[in-house]
């Protein structure tokens, strides 16, 4: 029997729960809209021509869950190593960070009191977006299970616009194409024994058997938690 899947925090929708169908639930099942925030800021550019810069920001938060390893198979253990990553990257910070104008930190990007209510940012939040860190172990898949990996993202996602005026001129405005930052807040590891495979096991694996002979090669998980 299948189970109806709600958003939640804890896990993603899992195998067990979904007959292994986990490519049929609707993609708005797997995020949450945290917030949106929309503000302006003038700036005197040149004050003696009395020109003026209006930019116009939007910021949306989202959090999510996304499939980063689909559903596999293993014919045999194997042990291999995993590479855990968890935060942001240093280039995906600064892309939000120039386009706000602003440095990111404790204070949320730099943001208002008021803008980090509408998103939901608390000093929680700001410690989990910390730079991009790596660390590896080893994990051995058993024979039999299908294992597929899920993140859980937390992502800003800024549009802003600009448009420069004077008393009697009004420029076009000026689109920036969005920026984005995505946070890696947790992986979810899920492991199901599919009771379909027992009959056909030895047929279907063969070639993943074939596939899987080089124990050492490296699996990166973009997380900060390995839940198995």
């Amino acid at each position: 029997m299948v189970k109806p899947y709600k958003f939640n925090r804890v896990h993603p929708p899992l195998m067990e729960d979904c007959g292994g169908d986990i490519y049929g639930l609707p993609a708005e099942r797997l995020r949450n809209m945290i917030g949106t925030a929309a503000w302006t800021e003038d700036k005197d550019i040149v004050k003696m021509l009395e020109l003026m810069q209006t930019t116009e920001f939007k910021l949306t938060r989202y959090i999510y869950w996304t499939l980063f390893i689909p559903p596999a198979l293993f014919a045999e253990d194997i042990t291999k190593k995993v590479t855990i990553i968890s935060g942001v990257s240093e280039s995906q910070k600064h892309s939000i960070e120039s386009g706000l104008e602003a440095e990111a930190g404790a204070s949320g990007f730099g943001l208002t009191t008021k803008v980090k209510a509408s998103l939901k940012i608390t000093d929680e939040t700001t410690h989990e977006w910390h730079t991009e860190q790596k660390e590896e172990k080893e994990q051995t898949f058993k024979a039999g299970y299908r294992y597929c990996t899920w993140v859980l993202a937390d992502e800003l996602i800024l549009k802003k616009t600009t448009q420069m005026r004077m008393p009697k001129l009004t420029a076009p405005r000026v689109v920036f194409p969005p920026a984005v930052a995505t946070c890696i807040l947790l992986t979810y590891q899920d492991k199901w024994k599919d009771p379909r495979s027992r009959e056909g096991l030895a047929k279907v694996l063969t070639l993943q058997a074939a596939r899987g002979k080089h124990k050492g090669t490296p699996i990166t998980l973009p997380t900060g938690k390995l839940a198995l």
